[in-house]
């Protein structure tokens, strides 16, 4: 299931006619479906795209493993990530939010939850978070077991399964393939919720201290938004502490069937969105919204740096989409270590490879405006996309 702009499609919702719309932060991580393998017995972790992922096997997979055992019909839709870094901004937001605002965030209702307590070491003073860069998030996920160094290894177990949505299920009843088209997103979520909260029991009990940590699998927050000013407060906050955006779901009316918004779609483009589970549709129902967009672009040259970056690669040039005869330079977003490394091999190892790059806008000419890098996707074709 993928997302429509909410810039474009934000303007169909009906705030004031009944219809249900849900927001959740947008996480950047990596997309990441989890199914079961029944004739072996194996939870497989797959990319948006059907890559197999063999990253999870330190804390991740014993952790889902009760859920595939009790449901072995269920597939989970979430994101690979870690939440550290939200996490220190999430304190600051809660320690310095103004009280009692006009501009309330929904997520102000949550935050106070989501918010963990800082661990201490034995001399009192507070542990570090350990972050993980986007482009060491990639790299990790993309080591196999075969090659992975312990430094991949560490950076594995940093890994967090963060679940937004259930796509199929035993619970699906309703349904001939118990998929979850035929249920509206706040009873999946609703679902989602109950799973989790008696699997943290089960992993609390059975997994032992040395392998149990309550935030490898975590559901993403989704709440109501009651008008367009929550949703436009509930951006702000979200990238405030991190987030890449909020994703916004819209239900309909609370007294729509599949059925019936079938037939209200034809008529109205304000009404009729069901919120049903559509597998690889990009679907009116979810939409994503944030300020800054990303896109993949090709490399097709590269500039050293100058002065004391010599030495280094400075900037990649990518080629437009709109226009292939022009190019831009995007820079990088990584350490001087790494840019050094990646001078000396990028016409080996990144030319002609798609950079996924973030960008506020586009010009006339489909050139990005303040484009940064963010990690190399792959091939061109997309055929090694995660």
């Amino acid at each position: 299931m993928l997302a429509k702009n909410y810039d474009k499609e934000g303007t169909k919702i009906s705030f004031t006619g009944g219809e249900t719309v849900m927001i959740s932060p947008k996480l950047d991580g990596i997309r990441c479906i989890v199914t079961f393998d029944k004739q072996n017995q194996q939870i497989l972790f797959f990319s948006r795209a059907g890559t197999l992922f063999d990253c999870c096997d330190a804390l991740i997979e014993p952790h889902l493993r009760h859920l595939f055992e009790m449901d072995e019909s269920l597939v989970l839709d979430g994101e690979l990530y870690n939440d550290f870094a939200n996490q220190k901004r999430i304190r600051h937001y809660l320690q310095h939010r103004p009280k009692n605002s006009a501009n309330d965030s929904p997520f102000d209702r949550v935050f106070p939850k989501l918010c963990r307590k800082p661990t201490t070491g034995k001399n009192g003073r507070e542990k570090l978070y350990q972050d993980i860069s986007f482009e060491q998030l990639v790299s990790a996920i993309r080591t196999t077991r075969g090659k992975r160094t312990e430094e991949v290894a560490a950076k594995q177990r940093l890994l967090q399964y963060h679940i937004f949505d259930v796509m199929y299920s035993s619970q699906f009843v309703e349904s001939p393939t118990l998929d979850g088209s035929h249920y509206p997103f706040s009873h999946r979520y609703n679902l989602l919720l109950s799973m989790l909260s008696d699997l943290a029991k089960y992993n609390k009990k059975h997994l032992g201290k040395s392998v149990y940590d309550a935030t490898v699998i975590q559901p993403v927050p989704a709440l109501v938004a009651e008008n367009e000013e929550q949703v436009e407060a509930a951006l702000g906050t979200a990238m405030q502490v991190g987030f890449e955006g909020i994703m916004v779901r819209r239900e309909g009316s609370a007294t729509d069937s599949p059925k019936r918004s079938v037939k209200r779609s034809r008529r109205s483009s304000s009404a009729g969105v069901f919120g049903g589970y559509e597998c690889g549709k990009r679907s009116s129902s979810l939409l994503k919204y944030k300020k800054m967009q990303d896109d993949e672009f090709i490399i097709v040259g590269a500039v050293e740096g100058k002065g004391k970056l010599k030495g280094r690669l400075g900037a990649f040039v990518c080629q437009a989409k709109k226009n292939k005869g022009l190019t831009f330079t995007v820079t990088p977003a990584t350490t001087e270590q790494k840019k050094k490394e990646m001078w000396s091999v990028w016409s080996k190892s990144y030319k002609g490879k798609a950079l996924t790059v973030q960008y506020q806008d586009l010009t006339p000419d489909g050139i990005p405006r303040f484009p940064v890098g963010k990690c190399i996707r792959g091939a061109a074709s997309g055929e090694d996309w995660i």
